[in-house]
């Protein structure tokens, strides 16, 4: 049997190892996806792990999508571009990084009928998932991006780093720009609007925690669209099991796993 890890900390209610071992075994794959959970001191050896020849690869989350880099043989052009990976995969021998967090982002706004194009977002938060969702919505060409972090250095570095390869209007740390906004990307564990704002009554806001958060909820009350981010999971996971295995994997089959 080959594995898959998913490496984070915590990452015990991970819907992961349910989703991707339905996909394996529907295709019946003998890979087994498993938690490695890794806390910041022991993050090189949990890449040592990865490496061994009974593993494809592993996806990576929450602390250490930028962190992980320094520890991979390469990155591909698009997670080189954004600084974050939440893939890694083997290619001759070498430990490859990969983002597919874009990917699923904006399959899952497609999939719920949202488009993003001349949209003014929000993103709260600015580590490695608010730096694949902020690419891909530049890429994707929406009107405006304000990047919104409890650390205002963070979220500078984010928005002069879309900047340089976008032409699009960015700003960091602007709050008044949430009474504008028509997108809000919650990618932070605990979603909160700072203090004193409001949801715009007819924005869509979306978070990447895959269940309905009281950030959600809040967002219903005042009237805007809520999704969470399960579609993201899947999406962004069957992305990465085909970079694993070679297979296009099953969707339907994950979907109905997390679900």
């Amino acid at each position: 049997m080959t594995r898959v890890f998913l490496i984070g900390d915590p990452i015990a209610r991970s819907l992961s190892p349910a989703m991707h071992n339905a996909a394996f075994q529907n295709l019946g794959l003998d890979v087994r996806y498993e938690l490695l959970e890794t806390p910041p001191h022991k993050l090189r050896e949990a890449i040592a792990r990865v490496r061994a020849d009974d593993c494809l690869g592993a996806n990576v989350t929450i602390p250490h999508k930028e962190s992980v880099i320094q520890y991979l043989d390469d990155v591909d052009a698009w997670a080189r571009t954004i600084g974050s990976v939440n893939t890694l995969f083997k290619r001759d021998g070498k430990l490859i990084g990969a983002s597919t967090d874009g990917e699923g982002f904006l399959h899952a706004l497609r999939d719920a009928r949202v488009e993003v194009q001349n949209a003014r977002v929000v993103i709260l938060g600015a580590g490695g998932a608010a730096r694949a969702v902020a690419f891909a919505l530049a890429r994707a060409k929406v009107a405006s991006i304000a990047i919104l972090n409890r650390t205002p250095a963070r979220a500078q570095l984010l928005a002069d780093l879309v900047r340089a390869h976008s032409p699009i209007d960015i700003t960091a740390n602007d709050e008044r720009a949430i009474e504008h906004a028509t997108l809000i990307v919650n990618t932070t564990p605990a979603g909160a609007l700072p203090p004193g704002t409001n949801f715009p009554r007819e924005a869509i806001v979306f978070d990447l925690v895959y269940h309905h958060t009281d950030f959600l909820r809040a967002a219903e009350r005042a009237g805007a669209r809520a999704i969470d981010g399960l579609g993201m999971l899947v999406y962004q996971g069957a992305a990465s099991f085909k970079m694993w295995t070679g297979h296009d994997a099953p969707v339907s089959i994950m979907w109905q796993a997390v679900q």
